[in-house]
């Protein structure tokens, strides 16, 4: 029995008991379906159902896959980041620490910060990679395909897997929000050739099945579902979320 429990009143012990027992088992099984190192289970179990060791492995290894996850780490950590970096500038002004503090606002979707930040650091290196590749993202965020263009496609020609595919799926993106589908089902093409990322053929279904080519548009879709239920480890959680946004779409939209 958790050592809390006794201090707990008895209806409330009940509850609380069953509440920490169910999430040391959600835990165990997630640790066995994803294929984690099995000391984990030890941990939990260890613990003698505490829900301390489940907690850690919630921490470590669930709260990553989930938005939020990614909220907590901009809220509490993001504004210590850019002090630092701020405070790195006015000593040094570097580029470097212009495009990481671009980083650090386009992470938190502060979208006009970032854009400065990177201006500022190709002002002071106008061959500064990582601020090129930083604004153009960040104007595809706001949607000025145009400028975004024009910083990733020089990027996207110079290394076609720049970013691991993530270059070319933002050009396609931009082509995408300019209208030109036909470039923007070349540069999806581009990126599925070397990657299986299922974001991007999610995107290059719905291209396909908007421009009519529709028995393509199902056959990568159906892709999409099988990819999900063969994934395992860190990216389970990621890639059966497309998977049901891909069944979803199937049932909603005429294929034939």
């Amino acid at each position: 029995m958790p050592y809390y429990l006794p201090y707990l009143p008895t209806a409330h012990m009940t509850i609380f008991g069953a509440l920490v027992l169910a999430f040391c088992v959600w835990m165990i099984i997630d640790c066995i379906r994803n294929d984690n190192p099995v000391w984990w289970i030890y941990i939990i179990l260890l613990m003698n159902f505490t829900g301390l060791g489940a907690l850690i492995y919630f921490l470590v290894n669930k709260l990553p896959q989930y938005e939020i996850g990614r909220r907590w780490d901009r809220l509490f950590m993001g504004g210590r980041r850019i002090s630092e970096l701020k405070a790195q500038i006015r000593h040094m002004d570097r580029p470097y620490h212009w495009a990481k503090l671009g980083d650090e606002y386009r992470a938190q979707r502060r979208w006009k910060e970032a854009a400065d930040a990177y201006r500022e650091a190709l002002k002071r290196d106008p061959q500064t990679e990582e601020a090129q590749y930083g604004l153009g993202l960040t104007l595809l965020a706001m949607n000025d395909y145009d400028g975004a263009l024009k910083y990733l496609q020089p990027l996207v020609d110079g290394d076609a897997r720049y970013d691991y595919g993530a270059g070319a799926a933002a050009i396609a993106r931009a082509w995408r929000g300019l209208g030109r589908n036909d470039n923007a089902l070349a540069a999806f093409e581009k990126v599925l050739a070397n990657f299986s990322y299922s974001d991007a053929r999610y995107e290059y279904a719905e291209l396909l099945h908007l421009t009519g080519r529709k028995q393509q548009a199902r056959e990568q879709f159906e892709t999409i579902i099988d990819d999900a239920a063969a994934a395992h480890g860190f990216n389970r959680a990621r890639e059966r979320r497309w998977g049901r946004k891909a069944k979803l779409f199937l049932s909603t939209h005429s294929m034939g």
